[in-house]
């Protein structure tokens, strides 16, 4: 299993000035390196949290077929974009929505056959399925919870 970011949020959960006013540093010699230093400690509070602090789209890849459950390892769950697989003859195919049920409510988002369907079946590979799905609290640094 893989997951990646495929859009990024647009903005970091705590601005350079910030950081700067809370560490007491003046000028702007080292913003550039503030600022690489947020983004690799969201990279890293995101993986502990299984959260996702701002908006964005992540791509995570399955292998081998369906779980009964997919879990999707970032929350807040906001939608699935698309879920797409590998068929047996090795065809890449997009699932219809009406085939899967989605539960943003759960943290972390979950997804499971919609009522009395099953999942299709798989080539047995590695990635065989793909879901696009965005996640975060919101598009602004205000949304995220204090707690984090």
């Amino acid at each position: 299993m893989s997951l990646t970011v495929t859009t990024p949020p647009t903005v970091d959960p705590i601005s350079v000035d910030d950081v700067k006013c809370n560490l007491g540093i003046e000028g702007h010699d080292d913003d550039s390196q503030i600022a690489s230093r947020i983004d690799a400690v969201r990279d890293a509070a995101e993986g502990v949290l299984w959260s996702a602090l701002l908006t964005q789209t992540l791509t995570l890849k399955i292998d081998c077929g369906f779980p009964s459950c997919i879990v999707l390892p970032r929350a807040p769950l906001q939608s699935v974009t698309s879920i797409t697989y590998i068929d047996q003859n090795g065809d890449t195919q997009t699932l219809a929505t009406d085939q899967y049920t989605v539960d943003t409510d759960s943290k972390p988002g979950r997804i499971v056959p919609a009522y009395n369907v099953t999942w299709p079946s798989t080539r047995y590979v590695i990635q065989a399925v793909t879901v696009e799905f965005v996640a975060g609290y919101g598009d602004t640094r205000d949304t995220v919870p204090a707690e984090v």
